[in-house]
């Protein structure tokens, strides 16, 4: 495809019904992506959360259409300085880890001088890492 103008060649809808893509045929289990009118993006459900820009629905979780995906979301990368998952937020929180009875965010190296979490903060008067437990509420 040469020569194509985003304005008038692309892929998706003309009218503000949602672009479905389904494979193995037309039934509601066979959805894998919706892209809302709207502007939000799903994977693995046919909703999204209040406020997602993109959403991706794992096993077990309310809404998922399929129960083989494990994990939601996977980064991988092979590469110094490189990140598997990054997020960023000018005044907020840049990667946010809840759970309802396990473990909100984990932090692994298998590596000989990696290291399973890292925090720093290069303000002169920041916190690089805050961590409470036993019932203590924490603020971020």
């Amino acid at each position: 495809n040469s020569g194509t103008v985003a304005t008038t060649n692309f892929i998706g809808t003309t009218d503000a019904i949602d672009f479905v893509v389904k494979t193995g045929g037309s039934a509601a289990t066979n959805e894998r992506i919706r892209v809302f009118s709207t502007g939000p993006v799903s994977i693995n459900a046919a909703t999204t959360q209040a406020g997602d820009v993109l959403g991706v629905y794992g096993t077990g979780y309310f809404g998922a259409i399929n129960t083989a995906n494990s994990y939601a979301i996977n980064g991988y990368v092979n590469a110094v300085g490189g990140a598997g998952v990054y997020g960023e937020n000018s005044s907020g929180l840049g990667v946010f880890g809840n759970s309802g009875g396990s473990v909100g965010v984990l932090g692994q190296s298998a590596g000989g001088n990696g290291f399973g979490m890292q925090a720093y903060n290069a303000n002169v008067n920041g916190t690089g890492l805050i961590a409470s437990g036993n019932n203590q509420g924490g603020t971020y």
